[in-house]
């Protein structure tokens, strides 16, 4: 099994890689938990260009995506996210993807203060589960980082 100092040095790199990644989903959750509490304060409603539409078949439902931009002030904007990605895929009722290829534009609510966070208009606003479940499981990893270097110390030695 190793010595002791092995043991810690295995434990302490474990939670090093673990710790990280729960650093980076509480990172990530909260910052789309910002997002999504700056839309619902502040929003404007407007009418996107939507684009390439797309249907993704897996185990589960089929899910509906497409690409929108839209302009404020001159500049174009799309979907984005907190790491700054832009022009992502969006998912959206099959409603508003088949009605969306008829008129080719998408209703799209965005935050004046920063146009970047936008979201469309119809289907679950914000996704709020999937941000707290990542604050959860960052939280998760954290903690786990934190008590695994002290079971290497402490634990039950065989």
């Amino acid at each position: 099994m190793g010595s002791p100092i092995q043991r810690l040095v295995s434990a302490v790199v474990l939670a090093l890689l673990c710790g990280a990644f729960g650093l980076f989903m509480l990172f990530l959750g909260g910052s789309e938990l910002y997002r999504a509490q700056r839309l619902s304060e502040s929003s404007q409603l407007v009418e996107a260009r939507a684009y390439d539409w797309s249907t993704v078949t897996g185990d589960g439902p089929t899910s509906y995506e497409l690409h929108y931009d839209f302009q404020v002030g001159g500049q174009t904007y799309s979907a984005s996210d907190a790491t700054g990605r832009e022009g992502l895929w969006q998912e959206v009722p099959v409603e508003a993807w088949e009605a969306s290829q008829q008129t080719g534009t998408l209703s799209v609510r965005y935050c004046p203060e920063d146009p970047w966070i936008n979201e469309p208009a119809v289907g679950d606003p914000g996704a709020m589960g999937d941000h707290f479940a990542g604050l959860g499981m960052g939280a998760c990893c954290c903690l786990g980082a934190l008590v695994l270097p002290l079971f290497a110390l402490f634990g039950r030695q065989r």
